[in-house]
This record gives structure tokens, C-alpha cells and sequence, in this order.
């Protein structure tokens, strides 16, 4: 196989490698959807991916923190909850009955700072997520929205289509060079 068609079978295959969705991460990762939001004797702090949310796969990651203590020093040290239940309630605004609720799971790894929801949305909508923390200190609820919007397709015929024209532009660059060396 000469150079020129593993380049462009190289060519080929990155394309394809670079338009595959990419699978919701997880640690913390994602757009801010809260920053220091009060929950009763607490704060959350809320990351989502993917952005823009889409039907499917979603991931949740929060970091809870106690509440600053009104007389504390302004530079005082935020303590971390690690031993919370966290529950989210994950409803479409136009079909309520629709809701569903799971419960964060502490990331160890991560020495328990961090809680994380894994959760597919069935539909395009606009979603409220309803956070509710249980600790030591409290309970305390807090909520924000998000519109869901439709998976991304991949249009399979532009792929193909430029793909072809891609090993033929590979093909004729490989005769130009034959010519040119037979000269």
C-alpha cells in the first residue's frame, strides 16, 4: 500500500473518530449550573454535562459545603459535607408526572466530596432539577432549570459523501505523483 492511500485511510478513519458523540464524563466535570446556591445550612455547588443538555445520557455532579457561619471571619475555610443523602428530583415541566428521583452517589475516589447522579431524560422539555440534602446539620432543598434538547444526529450521507470524495481526492493526488515521477 503506498504512502499516500495509508495517509489518506488515516485521514478517513480520524474523521470518523472525531464526529462520534462523546459519552457524558463524570467527576465533577461540566457547565456550572449552580455556584455557591443556599440549601438551608448549606451550599451546592452543580456541574452538568453535556452541553447543551440532550435526550439521553446526563451527568450530575454536586459539592455540597456547610453554610458560612454569619460572625465567621470572611476568609473562613469551607467545610465539606460528605456524609449527606443527596436526592434529586428530575421533572419535565410540561408532564410533572413524569418526574423521577435518584439518589446521588458519593464519589470515594474523590474522598466523598463530591455526589454523583448518572441519568438518561427521555424528552425534549424544559427540566427542573430539585436538589434536597440530608446532613448532620439539616435539611435544605434548592432548584434550577435546564432545557433538554434533541440528540444531535449524525447525517451519515454528508459522512459518507465526504468521504468519498476524500479517497478520490487521495486517488488522484497518488496518479498526479506517478505522473510526475515518470517525467
Amino acid at each position: 500500500m503506498s504512502q499516500v492511500w495509508r495517509c489518506g485511510l488515516v485521514a478517513v478513519l480520524l474523521c470518523a473518530l472525531g464526529i462520534q458523540p462523546l459519552p457524558a464524563g463524570a467527576h465533577a466535570g461540566g457547565t456550572p449550573v449552580l455556584t455557591d446556591a443556599p440549601a438551608g445550612p448549606y451550599r451546592v455547588f452543580a456541574w452538568m454535562q453535556p452541553e447543551p443538555l440532550q435526550v439521553g445520557d446526563v451527568h450530575l455532579a454536586m459539592a455540597v459545603t456547610l453554610a458560612p457561619v454569619p460572625d465567621a471571619p470572611t476568609n473562613a475555610l469551607v467545610e465539606p459535607v460528605t456524609d449527606a443523602a443527596v436526592e434529586v428530583r428530575f421533572t419535565p415541566l410540561s408532564q410533572p408526572d413524569q418526574a423521577q428521583r435518584l439518589r446521588a452517589v458519593s464519589e470515594d475516589s474523590l474522598n466523598g466530596f463530591y455526589y454523583e447522579i448518572d441519568t438518561q431524560l427521555a424528552h425534549v422539555d424544559q427540566w427542573q432539577m430539585l436538589v434536597t440534602i440530608r446532613g448532620p446539620v439539616g435539611v435544605g432543598t434548592v432548584a434550577f432549570e435546564r432545557q433538554v434538547v434533541a440528540r444531535r444526529q449524525v447525517n451519515w450521507l454528508v459522512v459518507g459523501g465526504a468521504s468519498l470524495v476524500l479517497i478520490v481526492l487521495i486517488g488522484l493526488m497518488g496518479v498526479w505523483n506517478r505522473l510526475q515521477t515518470q517525467e
